[in-house]
């Protein structure tokens, strides 16, 4: 530098005065800026599931509570309690009556089953019609009432599945929804605990969906709603919906929202 006239020296203090220190702070202020987008953006997607997962849990309580009416409803205990065959007419009217108006609360329900412990008669309600009734002698044939009834549960929750026929009652229509989730519930004599009753609510996905929808971007994100063995509920990806999925990611969550392969899985387990 001893040849170097004075501005060059000039120039070359103002350039590490100046000119290197801003590309300092400009690189500091990009990195801080990016983490600090990055966490809000984190921040809000973990707030914006955590709201979905407390309004898919509302729900899903909401379903599972509908067989609790039942208890306040004297008549319908009677009857099951005393059996259909004590006044076969009255009884019948009984049943169809109850049973079409707990299909009719919520659009959702595609059907209904009733097994009655005493007697073993068995009905269902489909497409706004009750069946005829049906016999159902080796009801724990069924591994949900077999579960129900070995455990002392109240409710187990089957996981999405194509609809079937409750001991054949149902003659299933091709063009209404075929995948469903089934809440099957015992119901007892209170305040004992002997068996009255089997009910089963089979639930289409279309409240699920429409809340689930609101949590992920399709075009960026994926979702899963799981149950706590893995099995998918619902996902963006249908030809998942049903099955269980083994992936490492899966047996690795520990929190509803995950960064993997650089996209955002938005991920509640039930």
């Amino acid at each position: 530098m001893k040849g170097w006239s004075i501005r060059k020296k000039l120039i070359l203090f103002f350039l590490f005065a100046t000119v290197i220190p801003f590309l300092i702070s400009t690189i500091f202020t990009y990195q801080y800026t990016k983490e600090t987008v990055k966490n809000r953006f984190i921040s809000t997607n973990y707030q914006v599931i955590k709201n979905g997962s407390n309004d898919l849990s509302d729900y899903l309580n909401e379903i599972a509570n509908i067989t609790k009416r039942l208890y306040g409803y004297h008549p319908f205990i009677k009857v099951l309690d005393e059996g259909v065959s004590s006044d076969l007419g009255a009884n019948q009217l009984e049943i169809s009556r109850t049973l079409l108006y707990l299909y009719n609360t919520r659009p959702e329900i595609e059907q209904l089953h009733l097994y009655i412990e005493n007697g073993h008669d068995s009905y269902t309600a489909y497409n706004s019609k009750v069946s005829s009734r049906g016999k159902y002698d080796d009801i724990y044939t069924q591994p949900y009432y077999s579960y129900l009834n070995k455990n002392h549960k109240f409710l187990v929750i089957e996981p999405t599945h194509e609809i079937y026929s409750y001991n054949n009652l149902s003659t299933l229509i091709d063009s209404l929804p075929n995948q469903v989730i089934s809440f099957h519930q015992r119901i007892d004599e209170i305040p004992s605990d002997k068996l009255l009753a089997y009910l089963s609510l089979d639930i289409n996905m279309t409240q699920i969906q429409s809340i689930s929808q609101r949590l992920y971007n399709e075009e960026s994100e994926d979702f899963y709603l799981m149950n706590n063995k893995g099995k998918v509920l619902y996902s963006s990806d249908s030809k998942v919906i049903g099955k269980n999925e083994n992936y490492a990611w899966v047996k690795a969550l520990t929190s509803q929202t995950i960064a993997w392969n650089g996209r955002i899985k938005a991920s509640q387990a039930y």
